[in-house]
């Protein structure tokens, strides 16, 4: 089995995901589960889309410093944001400081 894992494209989910490693594999546990259903109740709106006089719904959380940065970051709540699938794609990358100039978004 391949161990390659592709970079985003968009959400198309065929052939490109074939070759991923499982949520648990990339250091997503059930702790970020909790924090991320935590996230999304309190924060049901994507903040990005918010800051834009947008109203749409947050179904995803985007880690602001990746896991593959800081392993112990993936479950903390004040580094995770709210956003939709459009959002996801477009915050990726960007850190806080980034995030704040751009859309006035701030750590909680």
């Amino acid at each position: 089995m391949a161990s390659r894992i592709p970079l985003r494209g968009g959400r198309e989910r065929g052939d490109a995901y074939r070759y991923r490693p499982s949520a648990r594999q990339r250091g997503y546990s059930a702790t970020y589960e909790k924090a991320r259903e935590l996230v999304l109740g309190r924060h049901p709106l994507c903040r990005v889309c918010e800051s834009q006089g947008v109203t749409r719904e947050a179904v995803e959380t985007h880690h602001v410093v990746p896991v593959q940065a800081d392993r112990h970051m993936a479950d903390d709540v004040s580094n995770l944001l709210p956003v939709c699938y459009a959002c996801h794609d477009a915050v990726e990358g960007m850190s806080w400081a980034t995030l704040g100039e751009r859309y006035g978004i701030r750590q909680w």
